[in-house]
Parts: structure tokens; C-alpha cells; sequence
């Protein structure tokens, strides 16, 4: 793709993106790209490649078509079809599930620690009231 061309393809991905309520970063990790990646790209500033490309439209539930530039005096439908927000709303459920397990396995382990402490606190105690018993 020409600069141009590449301009124009951040372009309909940064539309595509927004129209979802899809976060740059959001797409960036379903990529497994960063956030700067994705922001060069939809600035025109990066050319992709078509593997990174199919992958992009994929992920947006887009046909790659959607993304391409236009040939000039062409237009295209802005609002995404069913099935690309549909894929857009399990996207961003599976995320905030995956998040969500992570904050529970912190949570889980933050609550083995703290039960390690109280048994063992609560052992000093036995300890502490057996030898008042015999002294």
C-alpha cells in the first residue's frame, strides 16, 4: 500500500473500531499487538502486512474489503452489520471475564495468605494459653 493507501486503511480501522465502542487497546490485545502498534497503524503510519490485516478484519468481524481503501468515487455502508457487533460484544465480554478471573485469582491467593496467618496466629495463641495453664 501507498502512504496514502495506508492512511486510509488506519482510517477504516480506527472507524470500524470506534462505531464496535471497541478500545484501541482492546484490539490491540486481541491481536497480540500493543496499543502503540495499533495506534501507528490506524495513524497510516505502519504498513501492515496482510497476515496483520486479515487478522485486524477478523477480529473486527469485518470482511479485509471493509478495510481497503476505496477505488475513488466509491462508497461505503459506515454502519457495521450484525454479526461484527455481535462479535464485537462477545469480544469484549470474553476481556472483561478474563479480567475478572484474574482479580479473582489475586483475590485468592491474598485470602490463602491471610488463612496461613490466622492459623498460624491462632496457633502462638494455643501455644501462649497451654504454657499459662502449666506455669
Amino acid at each position: 500500500m501507498t502512504t496514502d493507501e495506508e492512511k486510509q486503511f488506519g482510517e477504516n480501522v480506527r472507524h470500524v473500531r470506534a462505531t464496535m465502542d471497541m478500545t484501541q487497546l482492546d484490539l490491540a490485545a486481541a491481536l497480540g499487538k500493543s496499543q502503540q502498534w495499533l495506534g501507528k497503524v490506524e495513524a497510516g503510519g505502519l504498513a501492515v502486512s496482510l497476515k496483520d490485516a486479515l487478522a485486524i478484519a477478523e477480529e473486527l468481524g469485518v470482511p479485509l474489503s471493509r478495510l481497503l481503501p476505496l477505488e475513488p468515487g466509491h462508497r461505503r455502508s459506515q454502519e457495521p452489520s450484525e454479526r461484527a457487533v455481535l462479535l464485537s460484544e462477545i469480544r469484549l465480554l470474553r476481556h472483561s471475564i478474563a479480567k475478572q478471573e484474574r482479580q479473582r485469582d489475586a483475590i485468592d491467593v491474598h485470602i490463602g495468605s491471610e488463612q496461613s496467618r490466622l492459623a498460624s496466629l491462632q496457633t502462638q495463641l494455643g501455644k501462649l494459653e497451654n504454657k499459662k495453664r502449666k506455669g
